[in-house]
């Protein structure tokens, strides 16, 4: 390997790591920010029966504002943080889609443009599959990649869902 072929491949290795501590960082925002919500999520679903049940001097119009209230805000949160979590996918495959860049082969030695994976980084590779060869969107078909992220996708719909239905019960039990 020529000098300037050793400066070519250090040079792409410097950027695979730092693609790579860029998708370990938006990885770890997006765990950080599904934390939070999760936590706020299981406060609010704690509290929600609390008022439910709560009467103040035997009345219990307290317990309808109250609970509103619980079932407005966890909504918001649900509303809230799913796009900060797309935000962070979105990120990761943009990194992901740089990353497999970075393995192509633009040129062979004798100055013809081949495809592959440049065999001096192929022991490196280890993204996911992209959907483009597929005629989809830019994201990835990886099993274990999708199912990963699939939770954060998931759970502010689950959540968010759970509020609507809990405030048409709260309606419900207190106006019928």
């Amino acid at each position: 390997m020529s000098d300037l072929d050793d400066a070519a491949f250090r040079l792409k290795l410097e950027k695979l790591k730092y693609y790579r501590s860029e998708t370990q960082h938006e990885y770890s925002l997006m765990l950080t920010r599904l934390g939070a919500y999760m936590t706020s999520q299981s406060f609010l679903f704690i509290a929600y029966p609390s008022a439910m049940g709560t009467t103040v001097g035997g009345d219990a119009r307290f317990s309808l504002p109250v609970s509103l209230l619980l079932c407005v805000l966890g909504l918001a949160l649900s509303v809230h943080v799913y796009p900060s979590l797309e935000g962070a996918v979105d990120r990761i495959d943009a990194c992901h889609e740089m990353e497999r860049r970075l393995f192509e082969v633009q040129r062979s030695k004798e100055g013809f443009e081949v495809e592959g994976v440049d065999p001096d980084l192929a022991d490196f590779r280890s993204e996911p599959k992209p959907l483009s060869a597929e005629g989809s969107s830019g994201r990835t078909t990886d099993k274990t990649y999708l199912r990963g992220l699939a939770f954060a996708w998931v759970m502010p719909s689950i959540f968010g869902s759970s509020w609507v239905l809990l405030l048409a019960l709260t309606l419900y039990l207190h106006l019928m």
